[in-house]
């Protein structure tokens, strides 16, 4: 092979990764801000929430009333500045932990469609009253709570398949956590939001394990795998233990699930079911937090 096409060969290829980079840059930059105008709109919700507890008579206007806005405050932190968030820099992560082009950019905007589609439309009816009843952070109507489900799924979906293309041998800690999370997110979906749970203890019980695992199975999973990544590059070390970083992943799964009951210790649930909730918290303890990096990240 000549030096000339040697030469042409490696310049088609890093024109090839620069194109690359802009793609998924541009990716990461629309969740991003996807992400901050749902942080305006849930800080604003959120204000003028405090101040009613404050000044009651501030706004009387219904489609104001605390009843509708605190809900509509949670859900745009929750699920659109917290969730669309990570879910941008997850990508971020796996393509540079993947070192390949993620599997679909396509698939990734219309996972940002359908995210937006699902915050607009619980917006809307949360600001007409319209919701599931007093059922909290599950306040948004099956529908549109399926339509988040779905831009979720999509997004996991192209993940798991970018990861499974990479051109590294092992799969890095971070994604393993980040895969956790798109896993485990439709289980805590089709578990919170089945009617039969609506009234009742079950309903009592249902609540005290969406609240929690949206927390620990979603949200922690996601920051724990972007830190994994970003933590080591900031200081320019690697992770000191990647068997601790797995022990975590699984002490993590083992001992979440359960761990919400324990808002109700004495209530009128299942004395194995408080126990258990316990001693799961206490199981906690294990460190679920990426070591200090001790000399380069990959």
């Amino acid at each position: 092979m000549s030096s000339a096409t040697i030469t042409t060969e490696l310049a088609a290829g890093q024109a090839a990764l620069a194109e690359d980079d802009r793609a998924t840059a541009g990716i990461v930059y629309a969740y991003t801000a996807s992400a901050v105008f749902w942080l305006l709109v849930g800080s604003a919700y959120g204000t003028l929430a405090a101040c009613k507890l404050v000044w009651p008579d501030l706004l009387p206007f219904e489609w104001l009333s605390f009843g509708r806005i605190r809900p509509i405050h949670t859900a745009s932190i929750l699920l659109g500045w917290l969730s669309v968030g990570l879910t941008g820099i997850a990508y971020l992560v796996v393509y540079r932990t993947a070192r390949r082009a993620l599997f679909s950019n396509g698939l990734a905007r219309a996972g940002l469609w359908l995210l937006n589609l699902a915050l607009f439309a619980g917006l809307a009816t949360l600001t007409l009253g319209i919701t599931r009843g007093p059922i909290e952070y599950r306040e948004w109507l099956t529908p549109i709570a399926a339509l988040f489900a779905a831009g979720s799924l999509i997004n996991g979906a192209n993940i798991f398949v970018t990861l499974l293309r990479r051109r590294t041998e092992e799969l890095y800690i971070a994604d393993w956590f980040i895969l956790g999370s798109f896993t485990w997110l439709p289980i805590l979906y089709v578990i919170g939001y089945l009617p039969a749970f609506d009234r009742g203890i079950g309903n009592v019980v249902i609540q005290a394990y969406y609240m929690h695992v949206v927390l620990g199975l979603w949200f922690t999973p996601l920051v724990l795998g972007v830190t994994y990544w970003a933590l080591p590059r900031m200081l320019h070390k690697p992770i000191y233990s990647y068997a601790l970083g797995v022990l975590a992943f699984w002490a993590n799964l083992v001992f979440y699930p359960l761990i919400g009951a324990h808002h109700f210790v004495f209530a009128p649930l299942p004395w194995w079911l408080q126990t258990t909730a316990i001693a799961t918290g206490i199981g906690m303890m294990i460190p679920s937090s990426p070591p200090a990096p001790t000399s380069s990240s990959p």
